[in-house]
Parts: C-alpha cells; sequence; structure tokens
C-alpha cells in the first residue's frame, strides 16, 4: 500500500541525514525512502530500487522532471513504521 500522508517520525536512535535529487514523486515525511536510477524515490520495486532511509521531510517533486527537488534522509537509527502484512514472526527483522 503507498504512503497517502506525512508520518510522524517515532525513533529511538536518528542515524546519518543524506540528501538526494529527487524523482518526479511524492514523498511523505517519515515514510521509507529508495534509490533507482540515481534519484530518491518512494516506489519500492524489490529487486530492483534499493533502499536508502527514512524521510525526514515532504518532498513534492511529482509536478516537476526527476532532479529538479532534493529530498533529505536518515540512512540509520531505529524507527517505528506502519505497514500492513507483518505477522509476529517479523517482530526484531531488519
Amino acid at each position: 500500500m503507498a504512503a497517502t500522508g506525512n508520518e510522524l517520525i517515532t525513533a529511538q536512535d536518528s542515524g546519518n541525514l543524506r540528501s538526494l535529487r529527487s524523482a518526479a514523486v511524492r514523498i511523505f515525511q517519515g515514510t521509507m525512502v529508495f534509490v533507482a536510477s540515481g534519484y530518491l524515490t518512494n516506489v519500492i520495486a524489490t529487486g530492483v530500487n534499493t533502499f536508502a532511509g527514512i524521510a525526514i521531510a515532504e518532498c513534492d517533486n511529482s509536478g516537476g522532471s526527476a532532479g529538479d527537488k532534493s529530498g533529505e534522509f536518515y540512512t540509520t537509527g531505529a524507527y517505528e513504521l506502519n505497514g500492513t502484512g507483518f505477522t509476529q514472526a517479523d517482530v526484531g527483522k531488519l
């Protein structure tokens, strides 16, 4: 399920801060971000896009071209995220 709004960032230990130019997408605060073709994106695409971290703030580049805006994200830390399809066996997994 795609994110539809900003999420409160609940973290035990916020990590290193990085910034990348954004793809032509809207990235919401507190959601997972990935790297695709050198751009920051919100698209998981398992096996294709690389997990980058957790978005620090919203970055709306949905009306622009790839690279028009940059998004900041944490690369390390422990975060509480919302999601679906989890089971008890998922607790503690990276």
